[in-house]
């Protein structure tokens, strides 16, 4: 799927687009935030370049990269609380990472079979 772009996900609730460390980025929808701070290849990147992230929607590989270095700079309860937050989706975020994790890991990284997990929007 490298090469696809993930637009679902750059909005408010209310239809507002995502700036700032709030924007969200790739495969998993990383927020600005977490991924200037813990991603080799975005860190000293400040809050107002965020739009930078925008390489990790169409760089599978790198989002899938970054993605790991989050989870071992923090670890994985504490990924999914900075990521989603307890009491904001935290959970159903960590189920639908997994769900996708578990998607490629069955050999998917390369075909054009499409699949989803709904989040709440937060």
């Amino acid at each position: 799927m490298s090469g696809t772009a993930y637009p679902l996900g750059d909005k408010t609730p209310d239809g507002k687009g995502k700036t700032g460390d709030s924007a969200n980025f790739g495969l998993f929808k990383n927020n600005w935030g977490n991924i200037r701070r813990y991603c080799s290849k975005f860190k000293g990147k400040s809050q107002d370049q965020w739009q930078d992230g925008a390489v990790l929607n169409t760089d599978d590989a790198a989002a899938i990269k970054c993605q790991h270095e989050q989870i071992s700079a923090q670890g994985v309860d504490q990924f999914y609380q900075t990521q989603r937050g307890i009491g904001y989706g935290g959970s159903d975020y960590q189920k639908g990472v997994e769900y996708v994790e578990d998607y490629l890991n069955q050999g998917h990284l390369g075909d054009n079979w499409v699949t989803y997990y709904t989040l709440h929007a937060v």
